[in-house]
Parts: structure tokens; C-alpha cells; sequence
């Protein structure tokens, strides 16, 4: 599947209307070199959330979010939404550790 400009709308849909298996699905199935930026991460992360889908956010953060090369690149706002997803799951260390 190609990228689309218009994919962070349809995630913000999806999550919007309880459709969050759908924008994960979106996120996950959509070409990785343009799909995964910042926007789409968080958006990711909420849908996760509120689908209290642990496994699939967990996988995000380790591999886009927090990675040493990619930390300093990362906008605060994804960082905080991976806080955030951390504190929902009552994985509490993970979080500290995110903020230090």
C-alpha cells in the first residue's frame, strides 16, 4: 500500500470513533519510509491505548521512539504520548525511565 498525505486524517478518524483496530491496522500496513513519522506514531500510540494493545505500543516505542539514535529527533510530543502510553498500562518504571 502507498502512502497517502491524508493518513494522519484517517487515523485521527478512526481513533475519533472507536475504530482503533482500524488505524493501527492503517499505521501498520502502510509503507514504513513514509508512513512512520512523529504525527503517525503518537496518533499509533493512542489508538493503542484506547485498544489496550500493551504489545503493539510496547513494539513502537522501542524501535521508533526511544532508540539512542533516534531519541534526540523524536518530537516531545511522541515522547510524552509514550509516557503517557506507559502510565495507562501501569508500567510505571518504563515511564520514569522515558522521562529521565
Amino acid at each position: 500500500m502507498t502512502f497517502s498525505p491524508l493518513a494522519p486524517c484517517m487515523l485521527k478518524h478512526y481513533i475519533k470513533h472507536a475504530q482503533c483496530e482500524d488505524a493501527i491496522h492503517l499505521y501498520e500496513h502502510h509503507d514504513i519510509v513514509h508512513m512512520h513519522n512523529d504525527v503517525t506514531r503518537l496518533l499509533f500510540l493512542k489508538a493503542c491505548i484506547h485498544s489496550k494493545n500493551y504489545e503493539k505500543g510496547h513494539v513502537i516505542i522501542v524501535t521508533q521512539v526511544t532508540p539512542a539514535h533516534m531519541i534526540e529527533t523524536v518530537h516531545i510530543k511522541c515522547i510524552n504520548t509514550a509516557i503517557h502510553f506507559y502510565g495507562e498500562f501501569d508500567q510505571i518504571e518504563r515511564a520514569i525511565h522515558l522521562y529521565h
